[in-house]
């Protein structure tokens, strides 16, 4: 049964990736069409037609491999320009496919600016990005749909755990011994339960810009408020602590910060498309990190074997 549910699950996964791939080559065809391009052909799959139908000018259908999709615009080839020298590879396959494409275009598609090569530069840039803008609208809507119907857990500005000492990284213990420094948050006195509501008289609205600070902090003077059984409360003033935290953009580096020595609170959430988007916002900037350092890494991991090799 477990197999049986695991094929399932995989069939229909597949599936809903089929879906965004059609979704995805909607998103040419449609400003396209709006921008009067001839579309011969929207096919999902790649091999022999499965099924097809005609609607208008354009072939719709499904091909039995279902690996990718297409949507064909007519005159994505311009009329072939002379040049001197004898043609690359490339440039024979190039012209191949231009004149496979020409012997379909008829006087009236030219007459008619029904090409894609006669648009203005702004409709071509629409209709190449509207494939992508599908795909950000469908992670859109699932995300808002996870974060609207269901919630996300988020960190809120109340304390759920507060660490008694600073245990050396090098013990092989959970518990506070003797002698053992106290947290930052210890000596200043939080609680669990309480509600940070200043740091360094800073008014606090969320644990991420609570966070934030704390990091920035380092090793100078805290003064923290709290809300306390409805009453706010001044602590004890002290110093946090440095220590070694991942990025927040590139988690693969290490980064000195302050440490305050405690966990908050974890709620379930709903939230509506501006939470969304800042949280897809959040998430494309350290992809985007991630893929630009990603070169380096390879490059580094590379250095390093020959050094081994050499060693």
């Amino acid at each position: 049964m477990d197999l049986v549910t695991t094929i399932g699950f995989g069939i229909i996964f597949f599936a809903l990736i089929m879906v965004s791939v059609a979704l995805h080559e909607i998103g040419h065809m449609v400003p396209a069409k709006r921008f009067g391009v001839r579309v011969p052909q929207y096919m999902v799959g790649f091999g022999p037609t499965m099924w097809s139908t005609v609607r208008g000018e354009t072939e719709y259908g499904i091909k039995w491999f279902p690996l990718g999709g297409y949507v064909r615009l007519l005159g994505m080839y311009p009329p072939r320009a002379e040049r001197a020298g004898k043609p690359g590879r490339f440039s024979e396959l190039a012209e191949s496919a231009r004149e496979q494409e020409w012997s379909q275009i008829t006087p009236a598609d030219v007459e008619g600016e029904r090409l894609f090569y006669q648009k203005k530069t702004w409709q071509k840039l629409v209709v190449m990005f509207g494939g992508p803008f599908m795909n950000i609208l469908i992670a859109f809507l699932l995300f808002w749909g996870i974060t609207g119907l269901y919630g996300v857990y988020r960190p809120q500005t109340t304390i759920a755990y507060v660490q008694q000492c600073v245990i050396p990284a090098d013990a092989q213990r959970t518990e506070c011994a003797a002698g053992d420094q106290p947290t930052p948050a210890a000596a200043a006195g939080l609680r669990a339960g309480d509600t940070v509501v200043l740091f360094n008289d800073v008014p606090i609205t969320s644990y991420e810009q609570l966070s934030g600070l704390i990091r920035a902090n380092l090793d100078n003077a805290a003064a923290i408020v709290v809300e306390r059984e409805g009453a706010r409360v001044e602590l004890v003033p002290v110093h946090t602590l440095v220590t070694g935290v991942r990025d927040t953009w590139d988690p693969s580096r290490i980064v000195p910060a302050g440490w305050l020595g405690v966990s908050p609170e974890q709620v379930l959430t709903t939230g509506g498309p501006v939470v969304v988007l800042s949280d897809m916002a959040t998430m494309t900037g350290q992809s985007l990190v991630a893929l630009a350092q990603f070169p380096v890494k390879v490059w580094n991991v590379g250095a390093d074997r020959a050094e081994e090799a050499a060693g």
